[in-house]
């Protein structure tokens, strides 16, 4: 059964009870109360100090994120807890974003060094470009998802020498961005290399740039001049050499990133031979492109440090499991800790069981076949924590993840996230076996998509075990019930549980169309209008 509410720490209750009489407290007037509201039209609200001067920095932040959870960020407020001495700050978009810039720029320009403004669209991007320029000691800076422009990444570059990690993700920052965040004037790229020393953000270690305009050749610039960077967020890292490899007199130095990957650009084995061999401490890769063979894999089994593997045939059969990523595995699987596996005509999961006993998270998206398993093995996946099965429309899944093979997986795993999707094989009674021998007690998420040979025998079963439950999904299973999404709902109520249930009907209609059998209608919409 899974647990039901707790109640909140005294800290937390004393910081809602401030959060909610904070008018009270500070300037003596009730909310809601037509003298506040003159107070607040008239500004005299800004001549009152406020009980938070020497509060600490942390605490102030505390209740300053309480603010904007419980009321939100209006001008009255968060003047009261912008104090000179804070160090680190959230701006969130439930509130104004515009006196929240005023008064960290007035108050705590030196002072800050974290700061959080994310999915900011109130305010057209020049505005930005002041305000980032007084913040001249941020360590920290998160943009991602705000209307952020080159123009604003230049005033970054030009101020924010002290800059450790930077998200960037989801802005407009493009590759003349980088160049403005890399050194001090745009010249000849391969001016940029060792002819000039002084670069911007000397310090930077991590840098996230997903989902922008950032292409390779903008990367192969940032990269040669941050040769301490640790990461980079960006789906072809593994291209980023290309101006390093470039050099008349290249350097024997290393770099320092942990993490490479190269998705939709054509990756050769001349690339990525340069990338693994010039990042010796790699952690994380992942290859989804074409290029590489099965020999080339092979690469993989020198590094000895890495534990997170994510290998994909996205536009071809490039490489298969037994040829090339079963003798990596065999290599340094006892080293993985996650493993994702994508568009493979046959997977061997026993193989994955023996040679990566450390595994935590196992994804395994796309599979035609799985190799037949034999005798279930109690040693195999004793530390995988979470599950993911991903299968597609259109493909054989009713053979292709087999009883045996489910069975394996969750035989002994202490899982705490599952997920399956199109798992003809799926049945309450896979279900119940699997209880008897390992009665997943750390469950927290349970996600059952398009599984139609379950019912709702299969989510009571799961609420009826002592598990950590918090959210059960439901998705497009024929054989549950419209009555079980009422009946397990009235039990979350009833019992007061901490549990998020969500359920959709079946729908074959969006079943065909995913699988292209019907075409979309908002496709045949668009075709009508151009």
């Amino acid at each position: 059964m899974p647990s039901k509410p707790s109640p909140l720490s005294l800290k937390q209750y004393s910081l809602q009870s401030v959060a909610a009489h904070i008018e009270l407290l500070s300037y003596g007037q009730l909310k809601g109360s037509k003298e506040l509201a003159k107070t607040i039209e008239s500004d005299d609200f800004l001549k009152v100090e406020g009980p938070f001067v020497d509060w600490p920095s942390n605490l102030l932040e505390e209740i300053a994120d309480t603010l904007y959870t419980k009321r939100s960020g209006l001008k009255h407020l968060i003047h009261l807890v912008i104090q000179p001495h804070m160090t680190s700050f959230s701006i969130k978009v439930n509130g104004s974003t515009h006196l929240a810039i005023t008064l960290l720029t007035e108050r705590c320009a030196l002072s800050l060094k974290r700061l959080d403004f994310t999915h900011s669209t109130q305010l057209p991007p020049h505005y930005f470009n002041n305000f980032f320029g007084h913040l001249k000691n941020l360590t920290r800076l998160n943009v991602n998802g705000s209307v952020v422009d080159d123009g604003a990444f230049r005033a970054i570059g030009e101020n924010c020498d002290k800059l450790i990690e930077l998200d960037a993700g989801d802005t407009y920052i493009s590759n003349v961005g980088l160049t403005y965040l890399s050194f001090d004037e745009i010249m000849p790229v391969m001016q940029c290399l060792p002819g000039l020393q002084i670069y911007r953000l000397p310090k930077l270690q991590v840098i996230e740039l997903l989902d922008t305009r950032v292409s390779p050749e903008g990367l192969s610039v940032l990269l040669a001049c941050h040769n301490k960077l640790l990461k980079i967020g960006h789906k072809e890292t593994f291209h980023a050499f290309q101006l390093v490899q470039q050099q008349s007199h290249p350097t024997e130095e290393k770099f320092r990133l942990k993490h490479l990957t190269s998705t939709d650009v054509h990756l050769t084995p001349e690339r990525f031979e340069h990338a693994i061999e010039n990042c010796p401490g790699i952690q994380a890769v992942t290859i989804k492109s074409a290029g590489l063979t099965n020999e080339n894999l092979y690469r993989l089994m020198t590094l000895k440090t890495l534990t997170d593997l994510h290998l994909g045939n996205k536009n071809c059969q490039s490489f298969n499991f037994y040829e090339g990523v079963a003798p990596v595995l065999d290599a340094i699987g006892s080293n993985l800790l996650k493993l994702i596996l994508e568009d493979f005509t046959e997977v061997d999961v026993d193989y994955i069981g023996q040679k990566c006993p450390n595994l935590k998270y196992l994804a395994l998206s796309g599979i035609l076949t799985y190799a037949p398993i034999g005798h279930l093995n109690s040693s195999y996946f004793t530390k995988l924590e979470s599950l993911e099965i991903w299968n597609r429309v259109g493909q054989n899944h009713e053979f292709s993840v087999c009883q045996g093979t489910l069975k394996q997986l969750l035989w002994r795993s202490p899982l705490n996230y599952l997920l399956l999707q199109r798992v003809a094989n799926l049945t309450d009674d896979l279900l119940f076996a699997v209880l008897k021998a390992n009665p997943l007690l750390t469950l927290n998420t349970v996600f059952i998509d398009y599984c139609h040979n379950v019912t709702g025998r299969f989510f009571w079963a799961l609420l009826e075990q002592p598990n950590t439950l918090s959210v059960m999904r439901c998705w497009h299973s024929k054989g549950v019930l419209s009555e079980t999404r009422e009946d397990i709902k009235n039990v979350i109520k009833d019992d007061n549980l901490s549990l998020y249930w969500e359920w959709y009907p079946y729908n074959e209609y969006e079943e065909l169309m995913e699988a292209g059998l019907i075409p979309d209608e908002s496709d045949e919409e668009e075709l009508e209008d151009s």
